[in-house]
């Protein structure tokens, strides 16, 4: 396993979800579900904690992967979105985690 960290921008969560998702797929046309990305996921949970700066939203993900968090502990697990507090290029922002097929 693998896993992924990934900031993704937008109006909102579902949006910034759907960016990042096409991103991800758009490297790999021939296969919708390319291993080792974040396209391996179908759904994502909202970390619901407080938002914190990107730096520290970074650092709380990765925590949240070594904790083996109970939300995003495997890679059947649904992604986990961390709440970013400062807007990037005037977007809300999350980082978003998870464990994926290597």
């Amino acid at each position: 396993m693998t896993y992924f960290v990934v900031v993704a921008t937008g109006r909102d969560l579902e949006d910034a979800w759907g960016t990042a998702l096409e991103e991800a797929r758009r490297g790999h046309p021939d296969d919708e579900h390319p291993a080792g990305t974040m396209a391996d996921k179908h759904e994502y949970v909202l970390i619901d904690e407080p938002a914190r700066p990107l730096d520290e939203a970074i650092d709380r993900a990765v925590a949240l992967l070594d904790a083996d968090d109970d939300r995003i502990v495997t890679v059947w697990h649904p992604a986990g979105a961390v709440p970013v507090s400062e807007s990037i290029t005037g977007r809300r922002a999350w980082v978003l985690v998870g464990w994926t097929h290597a």
